[in-house]
């Protein structure tokens, strides 16, 4: 029985879709990042001068601006990513999730950073999360049986 659990776990998991493993690494990746973040800070101010003044961000590894906010958002991103990267409707779920980090990457770059402490470094981060989703779902075959 055993062995047979073992074989059915290494079948499905070959027969993830690119879109599938896009949902599944970055809402890993996502998600720890979101968690990590409430170790550099966790304050909740609002407003562009409020959420860049000294003590209201912080920057995980020395780079990437984080706040409250922001660890939020990337908790609930990742974990949408991780209960959605089963589903057959992978593609699609890719799709929306790499077109929403490009319109708020677009957003931020145009009208600032609000409420989410952010800059250049989280903007490639989440410039790189649009292009993988869009790109895993283009290559992902809608036929394929999930």
């Amino acid at each position: 029985m055993t062995t047979n659990v073992r074989a059915a776990h290494r079948t499905s998991r070959r027969r993830r879709t690119p879109a599938q493993w896009y949902l599944l690494v970055s809402g890993v990746f996502v998600t720890l990042w979101g968690i990590s973040g409430f170790f550099v800070n966790s304050s909740f101010t609002s407003g562009v001068h409020a959420v860049h003044a000294p003590g209201n961000h912080g920057l995980i590894l020395g780079v990437f601006a984080t706040n409250g906010w922001h660890n939020v958002v990337a908790l609930a991103l990742g974990s949408i990513a991780l209960l959605l990267h089963g589903s057959s409707a992978a593609k699609g779920h890719a799709t929306g999730l790499g077109a929403g980090y490009l319109a708020f990457t677009a957003s931020t770059m145009m009208a600032g950073h609000f409420l989410l402490a952010g800059n250049l470094a989280n903007d490639i981060v989440h410039v790189l999360l649009a292009v993988t989703g869009i790109g895993a779902a283009i290559v992902t075959r809608t036929s394929r049986a999930q």
